[in-house]
């Protein structure tokens, strides 16, 4: 038996324009849930001044912030800018990790400099990509920046070499570029890098440097304070850790990571030799 056509408009829809409507019903719900995520981003930066305070002492509070926590709020591009729209001129630690920010934010970021006194900002699993290491890299605000943490943003080695050639970190001492697929050119690049002479603690876990990634990173000379080294899960060999033992500089190593690489113990015998105080993680 033949079922009966429906009837009514929709039968009368070609597919095509089934399936435009359909796409716009689906922007259209992306957009009023990127609009309640800045919504909330607003509520979350208005409720850190005290409701009964009146408008012209909100602005005194907003100098006694030091420190935001924005992780995971997944704000995007247009939370950056409206971030941006608040005078916080005292922060010092902004973290905006897991936010789906793109090359987009990180310019917004540069463009509308703030915040002079930030020492730690954690930019981390976002998609900043090489174009936007490159934009952060010729940014000369935040010159006081301590921590800068940018793990998988897939900046790559043309984003590894943007940022080797920042000269306006000097306070910086710690860097985080794990998981962001770097290999040796990347470690080769950021080898030649003399202005981080402040850099205590470096992690490039996750990576691709290889040996020949490794022996680049041994030829740094300016890296003099360097106390913790994390190269674990980079492919490295017995060749990759005695090209490590080859560098001079770095004295006060206390901390070697290196685990899930293909190290052998005549490796971990010539870095204890060359490092005896140092605690090796293999």
């Amino acid at each position: 038996m033949k079922r009966p056509r429906a009837s009514g408009p929709e039968s009368e829809k070609p597919a095509e324009e089934i399936r435009i409507e359909e796409l716009r019903r689906r922007e259209e719900e992306e957009k009023q849930a990127q609009e309640a995520k800045l919504k909330k981003l607003r509520e979350d930066i208005q409720s850190l001044k005290p409701l009964h305070m009146k408008e012209e002492e909100k602005d005194q509070t907003n100098l006694m912030i030091k420190e935001l926590d924005f992780a995971s709020k997944q704000i995007g591009d247009k939370g950056v800018e409206m971030l941006l729209n608040y005078k916080i001129p005292n922060l010092e630690s902004l973290n905006l990790s897991l936010n789906k920010i793109s090359e987009i934010g990180a310019e917004t970021l540069v463009e509308k400099p703030k915040w002079p006194k930030l020492i730690m900002l954690n930019l981390s699993y976002n998609h900043i990509d090489a174009e936007g290491a490159s934009i952060l890299a010729k940014s000369n605000s935040w010159i006081n920046l301590r921590e800068l943490h940018l793990r998988n943003n897939d900046i790559g080695d043309g984003g590894a070499a943007a940022l080797s050639q920042s000269a306006s970190w000097m306070n910086l001492t710690i860097l985080d570029l794990s998981g962001n697929n770097i290999t040796f050119e990347g470690a080769t690049a950021l080898a030649k890098n003399t202005s981080w002479t402040n850099l205590t603690g470096l992690y490039f876990l996750s990576n691709k440097f290889g040996d020949e990634g490794a022996a680049a990173l041994a030829s740094n000379t300016s890296w003099t304070n360097l106390t913790t080294l994390n190269l674990a899960y980079n492919d490295l060999s017995d060749k990759g850790v005695i090209a490590l033992t080859k560098n001079k500089s770095w004295m006060k190593l206390t901390r070697l990571e290196l685990a899930n690489n293909s190290i052998a113990i005549d490796g971990v015998k010539k870095l204890r030799r060359r490092w005896r105080t140092c605690e090796f993680i293999v």
